[in-house]
């Protein structure tokens, strides 16, 4: 409840909320102590691992700043993001220390012949799907030699879309190497539904490919 000395407001914006909040105290010392204990009253009331940043931070910093202190390097395998995510990450100077390549297919052919999906999997279950997103995800792995690779195949609209699978449909398929290097790739695959238009889709689907990779850095829980 908002006090004259405490306001809260939540500002909801493309694929995340702000979580804004502006106190009042008698000088900057009780401010301080306000801000520190008003903070972690908010955060306790929010699900753990859903706050990334402070402040004006944004979620590709947080990832670049996971990577380079991991020592991982990543790289995107894209369909209805059309280079998005590598867009984001690429917006911040240095991240070629993190950074390694990224494919954007939106043919099947391409799918095929970059990142080795099996043309059985298109086949027998189409594009946008778990096991095509897997194979997107486990490609990039191998061909690109990175530590991490993310995929992302949807339908973003205006066209396109079926009752079995909808307008705004997305599967992330996130791969990562063994700590050995010598055993096979761990895979995980997820998927979302935001029928909210082209360009909202495409923004949230890469908002969550990249949360996708601070959840796994940080050994958060990977599902929302």
């Amino acid at each position: 409840k908002n006090t004259p000395n405490r306001i809260l407001a939540l500002l909801a914006s493309n694929a995340k909320v702000d979580i804004r909040f502006t106190l009042r105290a008698r000088d900057k010392n009780a401010l301080a102590k306000e801000t520190k204990s008003f903070s972690k009253e908010i955060l306790k009331r929010v699900p753990r691992g859903c706050v990334y940043g402070h402040d004006t931070e944004t979620l590709e910093e947080v990832v670049f700043n996971l990577l380079r202190q991991a020592n991982k390097r990543i790289a995107f395998a894209e369909s209805c993001t059309g280079g998005y995510i590598a867009k984001r990450i690429t917006d911040i100077p240095g991240s070629s220390e993190v950074f390694m390549e990224s494919w954007v297919n939106y043919s099947n052919e391409a799918k095929r012949k970059r990142l080795g999906v099996r043309a059985a999997t298109l086949s027998r279950y189409g594009a946008v799907s778990q096991e095509t997103a897997r194979e997107m995800a486990i490609g990039a792995l191998e061909r690109s030699d990175a530590d991490i690779a993310v995929s992302v195949t949807g339908i973003a609209g205006p066209g396109g879309g079926t009752p079995e699978k909808p307008l705004g449909l997305v599967w992330y398929g996130l791969a990562w190497k063994s700590e050995s290097g010598h055993d096979a790739p761990h895979v995980e695959t997820f998927k979302t539904i935001t029928p909210f238009g082209r360009d909202l889709t495409r923004q949230f689907a890469a908002h969550r490919a990249l949360d996708l990779v601070r959840r796994h850095l940080m050994g958060l829980p990977l599902e929302l």
